[in-house]
């Protein structure tokens, strides 16, 4: 993508803004040299967002070995113009990055004292199929984890300092029904054998939940999904929730808020498509 393109897509997404991406987009050529003043101001927005967000000194030495010197000490005694983008330095994180978790699995699986299998579900799916960017400190294993893992405190504690990764772990009647005939395998490791939910599940759980983090989930995953999947699951996958007046409340509201919609799929829209 065209780093403008890119720039200019990253702000309007609405959530949160990875650091390093956004860095690495300000610094490139075209957007150091652009003439039009709404997208120098982005610029200028952006490395004063990096700046306060990595500390001076970092940001500095950062600047200084992408060779950009001149191009930002230009933009930044350049005069601003028009209205800024006051939001960006709230958005900015360190995103949770998937070479990170399978890392900690690489680890994990070869430090293990026996076999053993899990199910990673929660927002740590999403990120592994580049469908959501934030950060996040938990592995989400589904129901519990192995009991050969529970017993090793001290590896445990250990990759959660080192990653930044802890596991953790929650129970199943938050998936949608049948989910577990729909996961996928995310690898061998070692002794440890990976399977993650489907992350069209893991975001109808999250539709059926009162939290705003997962109403953000869902919101800014849609538009990097199969809608059509999307609702085929949350007419046909969702009985369970929908007993409980609560859950239903909130999934309806929630749809309401990312379509526009004001009833939820059901199985009549599913028979009709």
């Amino acid at each position: 993508m065209d780093p403008i393109d890119e720039a200019w897509q990253i702000v309007r997404s609405g959530g949160p803004i990875d650091a390093e991406r956004l860095f690495r987009v300000v610094m490139a050529e075209p957007m150091l040299t652009t003439q039009d003043r709404r997208t120098r101001r982005l610029v200028y927005d952006g490395i004063v967002a990096l700046r306060d967000y990595w500390g001076a000194a970092a940001f500095d030495a950062r600047v200084r070995r992408n060779e950009k010197s001149d191009h930002v000490a230009a933009l930044a005694t350049g005069q601003r113009v028009g209205d800024g983008f006051v939001t960006l330095r709230e958005r900015l994180v360190s995103a949770t990055e998937s070479s990170v978790i399978l890392q900690m699995f690489r680890e994990l699986g070869g430090r293990m004292p026996a076999d053993a299998s899990l199910v990673v579900g929660g927002s740590i799916a999403l990120m592994l199929d580049a469908i959501l960017i934030r950060h996040t400190d938990d592995v989400d294993v589904v129901d519990e984890l192995p009991e050969s893992l529970r017993r090793e405190h001290g590896l445990l504690a250990d990759l959660a300092t080192r990653y930044g990764l802890k596991l953790t772990h929650f129970q199943s009647h938050y998936l949608p029904d049948g989910w577990a005939g729909r996961t996928g395998a995310l690898g061998r490791f070692g002794r440890l054998d990976v399977h993650v939910v489907d992350p069209i599940d893991v975001l109808t759980g999250k539709l059926f939940s009162r939290r705003t983090k997962d109403l953000d989930d869902v919101r800014l995953a849609l538009p990097k999904i199969d809608g059509n999947e999307f609702r085929h699951r949350i007419a046909t996958s969702t009985a369970a929730f929908r007993r409980d007046a609560t859950l239903l409340e909130a999934a309806t509201r929630n749809w309401y808020i990312v379509t526009g919609e004001e009833a939820l799929p059901g199985p009549a829209d599913s028979a009709r498509a």
